[in-house]
């Protein structure tokens, strides 16, 4: 109740529309405690590119409401996470380089957080290298 921005990952899928209904409906409820309450940005997530989940995103895309926010950086498919996870490592720390692709995205897509939340310009490209703020 006391945050001002959502972003939520979204798994292309025939469900993905129903969940979003249900979290347009939370997101009006949280607003009757906090008005500034909005959502930011929607991140496509395990993404394949796929024609079928091409076509979902484009689906997506052209409800109204919902296009404005998808977000242009995308999360990919990638054993990379997983591998991460279980290692116990952050992506940055992977050598591989499908690892470094993932640590990639990854910046992408929170630079673009940061910019569809109005804090973009407190971060610079140079200021996520390799994971720490400076």
């Amino acid at each position: 109740s006391v945050a001002t921005d959502v972003f939520v990952p979204v798994e292309v899928a025939g469900f993905a529309k129903d969940g979003l209904a249900g979290l347009y409906e939370t997101i009006n409820d949280v607003k009757a405690v906090n008005a500034e309450l909005r959502l930011t940005g929607i991140i496509i997530n395990k993404f394949r590119r796929t024609m079928i989940q091409v076509r979902e995103v484009e689906r997506l895309s052209a409800i109204a409401g919902v296009g404005e926010h998808i977000m242009n950086a995308t999360l990919p498919y990638r054993g990379s996470y997983d591998e991460a996870n279980v290692d116990g490592k952050a992506l940055f720390q992977l050598r591989t380089g499908a690892g470094k692709a993932a640590a990639a995205e990854l910046k992408r897509v929170v630079l673009e957080m940061f910019d569809r939340c109005g804090a973009g310009e407190l971060f610079s490209q140079r200021t996520l290298t390799k994971g720490r703020s400076s």
